[in-house]
């Protein structure tokens, strides 16, 4: 699961209204293989993206990687 900045904008819209947490903006289900996780949130962390993990999320989705805009530090993670 290789994510580009095409990718991350297509799903910007749709997916930022599932969270309350408005600094977040794009939000994508994440695979079972943590492997795949795991090089998703290298990648985008490279990239300039904040990324977070979030296991058990208020949307119900048991995994999902939560990502701000690059430069952004999001204040509203709920941890």
């Amino acid at each position: 699961m290789r994510l580009n900045e095409k990718e991350i904008r297509k799903y910007m819209n749709i997916m930022s209204g599932l969270t309350n947490y408005k600094e977040i903006i794009f939000i994508i289900k994440a695979e079972k293989d943590k492997n795949e996780v795991k090089e998703d949130m290298e990648w985008l962390i490279a990239e300039g993206y904040i990324v977070r993990k979030d296991m058990k999320s208020e949307t119900g989705i048991e995994s999902i990687l939560w990502i701000t805009e690059k430069g952004k530090k999001a204040s509203g993670f709920p941890y």
